[in-house]
């Protein structure tokens, strides 16, 4: 955990990620830990057509949900947004000869919604190398399953009720996990009211304001929990069916969307294979 931070923390001044968005390019050999997490965006960037993007950070940074730290936007200037979005882009950036640059100056990379995944992965491979089998992993919310509980049965994981008075406890639906990643989204928690009005933390990379969908979480299930993270992510910067067509196009993955209908109720809406890993 120590070396994934210090490759892809944002918080870290001196992490490899750090150092990138302070420069316009680094010549030191990019991390493996990065290279892949990398990778991985670069795959979801493409198939969600941009609706997810690590370049976000310096809308992040505006918006106040990111390293700059957590301050409600009082007043915005839609010219100043215009500008940022300028810079964002996954395409602004490539590694060339394993050395990582960026064609806009200010360009930065923000892995925070699939490097927590990434580390389930690995603590998971870790545990199976010292012969643990059975093993459920859990980051804040992106976990990856092997094997079995101790009473013989696949890892029973709750989606919370995407609700701000919600405990942790209070669960929407049970599913049950194995050999798999999964990843919940959500903007109920991590969120600012200024006037009476919200806005969440998942942002639009286009326009670069607080992205407005009437979805309230996104649960994805993968063969990892770093594209589980990924993907959730991507839902919740998209319109309902659209991320649900988007995931349904995937072969390996699945995802259970909880939303607020016209009158203001929680119904949910889910890909076809989703289906066999509720618990009834």
């Amino acid at each position: 955990l120590f070396v994934i931070n210090d490759e892809m923390s944002t918080y870290i001044e001196s992490s490899f990620i750090s150092q990138f968005n302070r420069s316009n390019e680094l010549t030191t050999e990019v991390p493996k830990h990065f290279k892949i997490v990398f990778d991985c965006a670069k795959r979801i960037y493409q198939s969600s057509g941009g609706s997810f993007d690590p370049t976000v950070m310096p809308l992040a940074n505006y918006w106040g949900f990111g390293y700059s730290g957590k301050v409600a936007k009082e007043n915005w200037d839609s010219t100043e947004i215009q500008q940022l979005t300028h810079i964002v882009g996954f395409d602004k950036i490539k590694i060339d000869d394993n050395v990582l640059n960026k064609t806009a100056i200010g360009t930065q990379l923000d892995f925070s919604a699939l490097a927590k995944g990434y580390a389930a992965d690995v603590i998971a491979a870790e545990m199976q190398t010292l012969g643990i089998d059975n093993v459920l992993v859990d980051i804040g919310g992106d976990g990856f399953a092997r094997g079995k509980n101790k009473k013989g049965n696949s890892w029973t994981v709750g989606i919370n009720t995407p609700d701000k008075t919600a405990a942790l406890s209070d669960i929407y639906v049970a599913i049950q996990l194995d050999q798999k990643g999964l990843a919940t989204s959500g903007n109920y928690r991590n969120y600012y009211e200024v006037d009476g009005k919200q806005y969440g933390h998942t942002l639009n990379a286009k326009t670069g304001f607080p992205y407005k969908s009437n979805v309230l979480s996104a649960s994805v299930i993968a063969n990892t929990a770093m594209e589980a993270d990924a993907l959730a992510t991507a839902c919740m910067a998209s319109d309902l069916d659209v991320g649900l067509a988007m995931i349904e196009r995937l072969p390996d993955a699945e995802a259970y969307l909880i939303y607020e209908d016209a009158e203001g109720n929680m119904k949910e809406k889910y890909t076809t294979g989703f289906k066999e890993h509720i618990l009834e």
